[in-house]
Order: structure tokens, then C-alpha cells, then sequence
């Protein structure tokens, strides 16, 4: 989403834009009143009910000085009555780099209850807050776009050098402190206060619990990100995935017909097959055959059914198989690119909070990361790996190993199939968060962030936010409607372009073709037969 100017929005609008710069200000003598203006005109593809406005936060908020950052703000307010208690939900989005004020709407779509006030705001250095950006490498006439390229990112990190004097201040800390000052704010005392993270966003929620653990009245987490978790474990994680994707094609009788006895085996073979010459009409190398197959990996369940189909095709390399691939590579990798929405998502941001405190210490050697094999993967850990070096990194805390101590409700839940962390990595953050009225919950064959995965999730959330403190009845996990990771659910329109998910039969085109093809032979043997008859009746005149 683009923030543009336009005319006649009044001074909050201008304040808003200005901010983008991340340029500080001097502070104000006091708290100025929040001038809250329409989200829509300002953030494209926000919902119309929201309102947004930009609140100066110091530098440092442990050491306020003269300097101020804007944090944009947002909030739909329910239909309850204003004069008695409400509930507030405070949104926190992940990444690191994504917007919440972009994604409000869908939360509120998601959760949809018309009496809860929802509230977000961008994390420092994304969309509205002092977006983080390197304009030269993402101009729309760039080598890739909103994206930045291998070779853009050493351009970048200089310019971030030489223009951005408030790099030590885009932390996951003082977003946290953000959040602390805005619920003291915006909350009355008699209001029912509860923090909602999803992603990274329950580790910047985690943060958050270590300075204000007496503030919120609950918690939840979504697609739980430990505190020891590092960006140099994006891939290997994946690779779990794939692994127990395959496991479980090799127990279904159409899957394991199509990829054999060992679908895993067939998988890890696949990519090596394309530098050695194996379906040359692609024009792909394994390196591109490993990123399409790890994106889709990270395209969650409803993507997850065209994997082994994709494994299945990219072996066959018929022509209805190349077709099909076409299709669906058009339709997941090349509509609606988000990287041209640079109010929506920092990449900028992301590297400077995961090489800034999301990176072992000591860091791994980039090599290693490098080169491990995968037979999909996002090259996420190794891109990350290249970069940190140079990057101009923030001072690294004590606290970033802790897990807060916080003995308030909490919901945590977390996806069975996570592509990103997998279940077993969560056993410190289950152990630590155990306390009265705190439940966890993984949801089967969810993937990451899982309210949208399921209606169990759903209805947790909504008892939660109805009273934290009231026992959770999960009962419900495990009742949804079973998952079948290897089939298209009915009705909805295939990604390959075609009902024939496994490419076993004909496709229209190749009907066509052989058609052609068998018309051209009758025209063959006929005109042999025409000219060998030809032949004998000159041979019989003679």
C-alpha cells in the first residue's frame, strides 16, 4: 500500500506524510491532543472504519530527549456504549516489517466481533512509523522493483549510513515502549485490555510483557516466535516441513502413486535432475526448482495441495505438465506482487531487527548457510547471512534470551505444521507460560498464524477476548473438518489451471495437438499410398 498526499486533508494528513521521512522533531512541551483522521485516504487498502493518527514517541523512551519519532496509530472502535467498560484488542503484526495498520482490517474480519475496540500500530520503521527504506534500490525503475537485489543491498546499507541518523531507535525495545505509552494513553483503567501477536509480533508482544506485565488484562500469541529463535534457522526449519509434507504423501495412496514409495527420496533427487538436462523446455536450473518448491512451502495449507502435484509434474515434463507449471507459477509468484507495497512491508526493517538481535552471537560462517542442500528452501538465512557484516546493526540487549514473567492470562497457539517454527522448538516458551488461566494449544495441520486456519482457533479467540480470566474449553481441537493436504477442496479453482491436479489425463491442448498430429498422419498415408499406387499403375503401363 502507497501512502500518497493529497489535497485537502487537513494538518494530521501532512503530519502523517511528513513523518515517513523519519526525521526527528523537537519535543512537545506536552502530550498534544491525537488528531484522529480516516486510515483510508492515507493507507490504501485499509479498512474504511479505521481511524489513524501519528503519535511523537521519544528516541529513547529510557532516556527522552529532544528528539521524537511519529508512530502511526489506528483504531475501528465497536458498537458498545462509550460510557461503560470496553474491550480493546491491541494488534501486533510480524515480519519483522509488516504493517498492522494494513492487515487491521482482516483481523477484524477474522475475529469479528462488533462490540471489541481494535487497536494497532506500525512497529518503528514500517509503513507510517518512520518507514525504513532505501530509495534508490526499491524506485518502481529499479532492477527488481520494491525488492531489493543481491547486488542492491550493499547500495543500500551505505545509504542507510549516511541518511538515517535513528537506526539504534528502530528496535524491537522502543516499539515496545510505543505500545506501553499508547495503551496507558487510550485505555481507561475500567476497560478490559488485551494484546494480540502474531508472528514476530508475539516476540515483540514477549518484550513488551517484560516492561508492562501489569498492564494488559491478556494475551495472545499466534504463530509463536521463542525468544531464542533465530533467522538462521528460517530454512532448516522449512526443510522439517518438506520432510513431514512428504511423510505424509507417502501414506496417501494418491500421493505415494504419483512419487513412489519414498516421495522424499523422489523430492531431494528432483532439483539435481535440472542441471543435468532434465526438462531443458523449462529453461530452469535446481536453483530455481528448490526457491519455487520452498515458496510454495511457505504458502500455508492452501497451497501446501499442489506440492507433491508440483514434485510430480516438474518430474514428468509432459507437455500438459508444462503448461500446468506455467499456470500456477503466473498465479502464486507473479499477481500481486507485495513487494511493490512499501507502506504494507519493510524488508528494510525486517534485516535491520533479525541481523540486529535475531542472529546467533556468534553469527554462523555464510558459507555454511549457503550451500545446505535443501530441496526447497526461501534462501532466506543465507541472504540474511551475506548482509550482516556490513549491516549497520543496533547494540544487543541482555533481555533478548528472557521470556517475560508474566502471570496474567495467556492464549497460545501455534500450528502443527508450521513452516517457519516448528512445534518442538517450542518447548522452553510452553514450559515458561504455564501458569493459571494460561492455555496453549497446537492446531492440527495448521500452518503459521492460525486463526485463519481454523474455526477451533476462532472460537478460542472469541471466549478469550469475551473474559480471559474464564477457563478455556479447547475441546474443540481436533473437531474441524479433517485436512487433506493433497487435494483441492471442492469448488475451488485450481492453481494449475486444470481439474487434473496430478496431470493423469489429456489436457484440451494436447487433445488438439494429437488431434492435428493424427490428421496430418492420414494426409501422410494417404499421400503415400496415393503415390505408391501411382508408382505401380506406371510401372504396370510400362
Amino acid at each position: 500500500m502507497i501512502i500518497r498526499a493529497r489535497s485537502g486533508l487537513g494538518p494530521a494528513a501532512c503530519t502523517i506524510l511528513a513523518v515517513l521521512s523519519g526525521s526527528a522533531t523537537a519535543a512537545p512541551q506536552s502530550a498534544a491532543p491525537i488528531d484522529w483522521q480516516p486510515c483510508a485516504p492515507l493507507v490504501e487498502a485499509a479498512d474504511p472504519a479505521a481511524e489513524c493518527a501519528v503519535v511523537q514517541m521519544p528516541w529513547f523512551h529510557e532516556a527522552p530527549g529532544d528528539l521524537r519519532i511519529g508512530i502511526m496509530v489506528a483504531r475501528i472502535r465497536g458498537n458498545g456504549d462509550p460510557a461503560q467498560p470496553r474491550r480493546q484488542i491491541w494488534f501486533l503484526d510480524g515480519g519483522p516489517g509488516d504493517s498492522g495498520i494494513a492487515s487491521l482490517k482482516r483481523v477484524r474480519e477474522v475475529i469479528a466481533d462488533p462490540e471489541l475496540d481494535y487497536y494497532t500500530l506500525d512497529h518503528r520503521g514500517v509503513g507510517g512509523s518512520a518507514l525504513l527504506a532505501c530509495p534508490q534500490q526499491q524506485a518502481t525503475d529499479s532492477e527488481d522493483g520494491r525488492e531489493i537485489t543481491e547486488q542492491e543491498w550493499p547500495a543500500c546499507m551505505a545509504s542507510l549510513r549516511a541518511n538515517r541518523q535513528d537506526l539504534d531507535a528502530l528496535t524491537t525495545t522502543q516499539s515496545a515502549h510505543d505500545l506501553g505509552a499508547l495503551v496507558n494513553r487510550l485505555a481507561r483503567p475500567q476497560d478490559q485490555v488485551v494484546v494480540f501477536g502474531a508472528s514476530y509480533g508475539t516476540y515483540w508482544a514477549n518484550r513488551y510483557l517484560q516492561l508492562y506485565p501489569d498492564q494488559p488484562d491478556g494475551v495472545i500469541l499466534d504463530g509463536i516466535v521463542p525468544v531464542d529463535w533465530t533467522f538462521a534457522e528460517f530454512d532448516a526449519d522449512l526443510d522439517l516441513l518438506a520432510q513431514r509434507l512428504m511423510s505424509r504423501c507417502a501414506e496417501d495412496p494418491a500421493c505415494a502413486a504419483h512419487l513412489g514409495p519414498d516421495p522424499w527420496v523422489t523430492t531431494r533427487q528432483l532439483p539435481d535432475r535440472f542441471d543435468a538436462g532434465h526438462c531443458s523446455d523449462l529453461q530452469i536450473d535446481s536453483r530455481t526448482v528448490r526457491l519455487i518448491l520452498g515458496n510454495m512451502l511457505m504458502g500455508g495449507p492452501e497451497v501446501w495441495p499442489y506440492v507433491a502435484p508440483m514434485v510430480h509434474r516438474l518430474n514428468q515434463c509432459r507437455l500438459r505438465d508444462l503448461l500446468a507449471i506455467g499456470t500456477l507459477v503466473e498465479r502464486l509468484f507473479e499477481q500481486g506482487d507485495a513487494g511493490q507495497e512499501p507502506a504494507s512491508h519493510s524488508p528494510v526493517l525486517q534485516r535491520h531487527v533479525a541481523l540486529s538481535e535475531m542472529w546467533p552471537d556468534p553469527p554462523p560462517d555464510p558459507q555454511e548457510l549457503a550451500s545446505p542442500g535443501f530441496p526447497m528452501t526461501t534462501e532466506v538465512s543465507a541472504a540474511f547471512a551475506r548482509t550482516f557484516a556490513d549491516w549497520p546493526r543496533y547494540p544487543r540487549e541482555a533481555r533478548l534470551l528472557t521470556a517475560a514473567e508474566y502471570d496474567g492470562p495467556m492464549l497460545l497457539l501455534h500450528g502443527e505444521l508450521d513452516p517457519t517454527i516448528p512445534p518442538e522448538r517450542l518447548a522452553s516458551t510452553r514450559s515458561h507460560f504455564a501458569g493459571k488461566h494460561q492455555v496453549f494449544v497446537l492446531i492440527p495441520d495448521a500452518g503459521h498464524v492460525v486463526v485463519s486456519d481454523s474455526d477451533c482457533a476462532q472460537s478460542l479467540y472469541r471466549a478469550f477476548l469475551e473474559d480471559p480470566h474464564q477457563p478455556l474449553d479447547t475441546r474443540c481441537v481436533g473437531t474441524d473438518a479433517p485436512t487433506d493436504l493433497f487435494a483441492v477442496p471442492a469448488g475451488q479453482d485450481s492453481a494449475f489451471g486444470t481439474d487434473d491436479l496430478w496431470g493423469d489425463h489429456l489436457s484440451d491442448f494436447e487433445i488438439v495437438l494429437i488431434g492435428a498430429a493424427a490428421a496430418v498422419l492420414l494426409g501422410l498415408v494417404l499421400l503415400i499410398r496415393w503415390l505408391l499406387n501411382k508408382r505401380r499403375r506406371r510401372q504396370q503401363v510400362t
